[in-house]
């Protein structure tokens, strides 16, 4: 079977006729039995939200600055977490990023009450 014009194009690695996963050798006039397995897209082997929610999620816990990196933290995270559910990557990532989040929130809060506690206090007397 021969999908591709005989002659016209030179050998090389092909997309299979029969199997769309998988590459074939044509060797200028016919498929050979030599197969290879496609390449994978380095960009399509990761997962970009798991990782940034990751990152933000550590900077949450130093640098809080209006919740916008906790809130980037789930965003990213939840985000992060469909995608692996499609590809199979990422999934840790994704979650360590949303508790980090989570966490950083409770910070901020925890440190908001102290600072408005402390004033009071201190107005007090």
């Amino acid at each position: 079977m021969s999908l591709l014009p005989q002659g016209r194009i030179g050998p090389g690695w092909y997309p299979d006729p029969e199997a769309t996963d998988v590459l074939r050798w044509w060797d200028g006039y016919r498929w050979t039995d030599d197969f290879a397995p496609r390449a994978v897209d380095p960009a399509d082997s990761r997962n970009g939200y798991a990782t940034a929610s990751l990152v933000f999620g550590i900077v949450s816990i130093g640098f809080n600055v209006l919740f916008l990196p906790s809130v980037l933290a789930v965003a990213f995270g939840f985000a992060g977490l469909s995608k692996a559910r499609r590809m199979g990557m990422g999934r840790g990532l994704a979650i360590a990023g949303i508790v980090l989040g989570a966490v950083g929130v409770m910070f901020m809060i925890a440190l908001i009450v102290l600072v408005v506690t402390i004033r009071a206090v201190t107005v007090a007397h």
